[in-house]
C-alpha cells in the first residue's frame, strides 16, 4: 500500500520481519551529532514515545529485547542519516522490516534498530511483470496487488512476513517445487552499505549474485527490491489428513508412507507434515489437476492411514492464500530446530527424540521440499531434527533443485519470555 512521506510523518508507526545486519564498529571516541528527533526522512523513537511499542513489535512475543532507539526510515536518505548517527554514537545496529526473525535478530539491547517498514511502496510493471517493492513491504500486501492483476510471486505463506527478509533468506513456500524460491525471482536491489553509500546491483551485478539467497546479516541495509512475477495459477486445490492418538510405532509407519507418497508427486504439488503432541496433520496442495496420478495415489494412501480426510474444491489463489496467512501475532513460541531431509533414512536416528519432544510440546513440521544450499554458502553438518540449531531464517534454503525429499523442523509453544541479542 502506497505511503507518502507526509502520511508517514503523521502516523509514524509500523511493525516488521527478519532482516538482520551486523554491528557497526564503534569509534574509540565518538562525536555525538546534533541530529534532530525527526526529519522528512526519519523519525527517532525512544521507549517513552507512544509509537515505540508498535515499532518494536516482533512476531515472537517471547522476545523482550529493548533497543535504545528505533529509527523509522521512510527513505534511503533516512537510512543514511541513521547510520551516520549510529556510528557517531557508537551504537550497535539491527535492521527490522516485518519482525519475523524467530530469534529476535531484528532487534538489539540498548542499541539502534533501523526499521524500514515505512519503505512500503509497491509498483508492478504490467508490460514486463516486474515488481518493484520497498524493503518494508509485507507478503499480504504483495499478494493483494499482484493477484488483482493476475500475477503472483512464489513466496512463503505468513501474511505479515517482510518481503526483504524472506527474499534474502531464500523464500521457501508451497510453490517452490515448481517455480523455485523467492530469491530465484530477484532481479535487482538497492541497499545502503555500512559506509552510508547507496549500492545498486544494476551497476554491481556481483551484489545481486550474493543477495539471491545469501542470507540476512548482509553487506548493507536493503531498501528496494525488483522481482520477476509470474502468471497466477488458475486454481488451487488442497486436502488435509488427520491422525489421532498416535504412538511412536504408528507415527513412524505414517511418516514412512508419507515420504514414499511424496516421491510420486508432480512439481505442481506440495505437502507438509505437522505434528502436535500425538496428533498429525498432513497437508497436500496442488495448482495442477486434482486427479493427476501422483496426487490421486497420495490421497488414497493417506486416507487409508489417517482418521479424517477433508478437501476443498479448486479455488482461485485470491481465496486460497489467506487460508495459510496464520496468526497476526505476536505469538509466544520457541523455534527449536530446522533441517532438510531427503527421506525417512535421514530421520531414523532421531525419531525417538522427535516423538518424545512432540509429546512434550515440541511440534515437528516436515514438508516435501528438499533443496540444497548453493556452493557459496557454508556447509552444515547433518544433525538429527531435534538437535539442528535454529538458523536466523527458517526459510534460508537456496537453489532450484526439486528432488523428492523432506523438510523437518520443530517448535514449541512457550509462554516463557527470553532475550536474544540483536548483534
Amino acid at each position: 500500500m502506497m505511503q507518502t512521506r507526509r502520511t508517514f510523518l503523521r502516523t509514524s508507526a509500523a511493525a516488521g520481519a527478519g532482516l538482520f545486519t551486523e554491528v557497526l564498529g564503534a569509534s574509540p571516541a565518538p562525536t555525538v551529532l546534533a541530529l534532530p528527533h525527526q526529519t522528512e526522512d526519519v523519525i527517532f523513537l525512544t521507549p517513552d514515545d507512544a509509537a515505540y511499542a508498535a515499532a518494536r513489535e516482533v512476531h515472537n512475543a517471547g522476545i523482550l529485547t529493548k533497543p535504545k532507539r528505533i529509527a523509522m526510515c521512510a527513505t534511503e536518505n533516512g537510512v543514511q542519516q541513521t547510520l551516520q548517527r549510529a556510528k557517531s554514537e557508537g551504537w550497535p545496529v539491527a535492521v527490522k522490516s516485518g519482525g519475523h526473525s524467530f530469534e529476535g535478530f531484528s532487534l538489539n539491547d540498548d542499541g539502534l534498530v533501523i526499521n524500514v517498514s515505512p519503505c512500503n511502496e509497491l509498483h508492478l510493471d504490467s508490460r514486463t511483470g516486474l515488481l518493484t517493492a520497498g524493503a518494508g513491504c509485507r507478503l499480504r500486501d504483495v499478494n493483494r496487488l499482484l493477484l488483482s492483476k493476475g500475477r503472483f510471486l512464489p513466496a512463503g505463506s505468513c501474511a505479515t512476513v517482510g518481503l526483504a527478509g524472506l527474499t534474502l533468506g531464500g523464500g521457501y513456500g508451497m510453490f517452490a517445487r515448481k517455480w523455485g524460491l523467492t530469491c530465484d525471482h530477484l532481479r535487482s536491489l538497492r541497499m545502503v552499505d555500512g559506509t552510508g553509500t547507496i549500492r545498486d546491483s544494476v551497476t554491481d551485478p556481483d551484489l545481486l549474485w550474493a543477495a539471491r539467497g545469501g542470507g540476512n546479516g548482509h553487506f548493507g541495509i536493503v531498501t528496494q527490491l525488483t522481482l520477476q512475477t509470474r502468471v497466477a495459477p488458475r486454481a488451487f486445490s488442497s486436502w488435509k489428513f488427520r491422525a489421532y492418538r498416535l504412538n511412536q510405532a504408528l507415527t513412524e509407519k505414517l511418516l514412512e508412507a508419507w515420504f514414499d507418497a511424496t516421491a510420486a508427486l508432480p512439481n505442481d504439488a506440495f505437502s507438509a507434515w505437522i505434528m502436535n503432541g500425538t496428533q498429525v496433520t498432513v497437508l497436500l496442495t496442488t495448482t495442477g489437476a486434482p486427479e493427476e496420478k501422483g496426487v490421486a495415489a497420495f490421497r488414497r494412501t493417506l486416507t487409508a492411514l489417517t482418521n479424517k480426510a477433508t478437501s476443498a474444491a479448486p479455488v482461485p489463489l485470491t481465496k486460497a492464500l489467506p487460508w495459510y496467512y496464520g496468526e497476526a501475532g505476536p505469538v509466544s513460541f520457541k523455534n527449536t530446530s530446522a533441517g532438510y531431509y531427503k527421506g525417512m533414512a535421514d530421520l531414523k536416528g532421531a525419531l525417538t527424540g522427535i516423538f518424545q519432544g512432540s509429546a512434550h510440546g515440541a511440534w515437528p513440521c516436515v514438508s516435501n521440499q528438499h533443496a540444497r544450499r548453493r556452493n557459496r554458502q557454508r556447509s552444515r553438518r547433518s544433525l538429527p531434527a531435534s538437535r539442528i540449531p535454529v538458523s536466523r531464517r527458517s526459510t534460508g534454503v537456496l537453489g532450484k533443485r526439486r528432488p523428492r525429499g523432506g523438510f523437518a523442523g520443530s517448535y514449541r509453544e512457550d509462554s516463557r519470555p527470553y532475550r536474544a541479542s540483536g548483534n
